[in-house]
């Protein structure tokens, strides 16, 4: 990757589960894992990589479920009509925030149908130019991108996707609209939950298999359900204006 022709943008992980209730014997079985995505992608990667981490913490199995589609809403659904009892988590980016304002109706509540668990990671997102595009570095770009924007396309992995709306964040950020190409894709108790996250978040070992897919683990402090609620709330304040300015509804 040339660094002169690339834009990081960052992509927060979120996991929680469906409003629930635990037992004090909890984890007595496999606890599932929902991924808003195809198997192989980013965010399938990181759960993965995500759940051989906490089920060492737990000792327990963690099984990954891949129900992509909707631009997440399957899998996010899924989730919310779930079981409570707390076998059944969501994984998933920042599109949590962002679709209540990308769609007209949503199957779930997103800030009541859930319990969130906390931030898992932040991984940086690049946007990369061809050898061809006449910028020798990043402030000639934006230069270049001003004057010549209906020139310039931008592929991303679908309305609601997280290379979706960093584009679209890009383009509010620097007053230019590029045509877009969406593609269909890139792969007791709450506290043991949490305290098993926490313990995830600084394994040694989950941090090198996140350096080897460009991400990193977010500082303890954020792998909390108040930080995650609080983020997430942040999240919906920042991109609802920004998504409806642009009038692009997923359905």
């Amino acid at each position: 990757m040339n660094r002169s022709r690339a834009m990081f943008f960052a992509a927060s992980f979120l996991l929680l589960p469906a409003t629930a209730a635990f037992a004090q014997d909890y984890p007595m079985k496999p606890i599932v894992i929902i991924v808003p995505a195809a198997a192989g992608g980013p965010t399938d990667t990181l759960a993965r990589v995500l759940a051989a981490a906490m089920g060492e913490a737990l000792k327990q199995t963690f099984l990954i479920d891949n129900s992509g589609g909707a631009g997440g809403i399957i899998g996010i659904n899924k989730a919310a009509k779930a079981r409570a009892d707390g076998y059944t988590l969501l994984l998933y980016h920042i599109g949590m925030s962002t679709a209540p304002a990308l769609y007209h109706k949503l199957p779930y509540d997103t800030l009541n149908d859930f319990e969130y668990v906390g931030q898992v990671a932040d991984v940086p997102m690049t946007l990369v130019a061809k050898k061809t595009m006449p910028a020798a570095n990043f402030t000639e770009f934006l230069a270049y991108a001003r004057a010549n924007k209906d020139k310039i396309t931008y592929a991303n992995a679908g309305i609601g996707s997280a290379s979706f709306l960093c584009g679209l964040l890009f383009m509010n950020t620097i007053q230019a609209e590029f045509t877009t190409v969406p593609y269909k894709g890139t792969g007791p108790a709450m506290n043991d939950l949490v305290a098993a996250l926490q313990t995830a978040v600084q394994s040694p070992s989950l941090r090198a298999r996140l350096a080897d897919v460009g991400a990193e683990p977010v500082p303890v402090a954020k792998a909390t359900p108040e930080s995650l609620r609080a983020l997430l709330r942040s999240e919906v304040d920042k991109w609802t204006p920004i998504i409806r300015k642009t009038g692009v509804y997923a359905d």
